[in-house]
C-alpha cells in the first residue's frame, strides 16, 4: 500500500506558513512605527537642544564682551551693537594703553573675530572696530 500526501494537507501547511509570515510582517511594521515615533521625539529634542545651545552661545558672547568692556575708562567710549549672527564693538577716541589692554583681552578670549580695524585719530588716541561672530 502506497501512502500519498493529501493535497489538503499541503494547502493547510501553505496557509499556516502564509499566516505566520503575515503575522511577522505585521509585528515588524508595528515595531517600525514605534521606532519612527521615537525618532521624531529625538529629532524634536535635538532641535530644542540646538536652539538652546545657540541662544546660550549668543548670550555668552555678549556677556563676555560686556565684561571686557566694563572697565570705566573703556565703557564710556565703547558701543556694542548686535545682530542675529554678529556683534559689533566700536571704541572711539581711546588712548593707546587702554586699546592695548582691550585688544589683549579680546584676543585672549575664545571669540571668532571676523574683522578688527584700528585707526589712528591723533598722536595719543585710536579708534577700534571689532566684528565678532556669535
Amino acid at each position: 500500500m502506497i501512502k500519498r500526501i493529501n493535497p489538503f494537507m499541503i494547502i493547510a501547511l501553505l496557509f499556516t506558513l502564509l499566516v505566520l509570515i503575515w503575522l511577522g510582517v505585521v509585528y515588524k511594521r508595528f515595531a517600525l512605527k514605534e521606532q519612527h515615533i521615537a525618532l521624531l521625539e529625538y529629532e524634536t529634542k535635538a532641535k530644542k537642544l540646538k536652539l538652546l545651545k545657540r541662544n546660550w552661545k549668543q548670550k555668552n558672547v555678549l556677556s563676555r564682551l560686556n565684561r571686557i568692556v566694563s572697565e570705566p575708562s573703556i565703557k564710556e567710549h565703547s558701543l556694542i551693537k548686535h545682530t542675529k549672527d554678529k556683534v559689533f564693538l566700536s571704541v572711539k577716541k581711546l588712548d593707546k594703553s587702554h586699546i592695548d589692554k582691550l585688544i589683549k583681552d579680546l584676543l585672549n578670549e575664545a571669540f571668532y573675530i571676523s574683522k578688527l580695524s584700528i585707526k589712528r585719530l591723533d598722536e595719543d588716541s585710536l579708534e577700534l572696530e571689532v566684528e565678532v561672530k556669535k
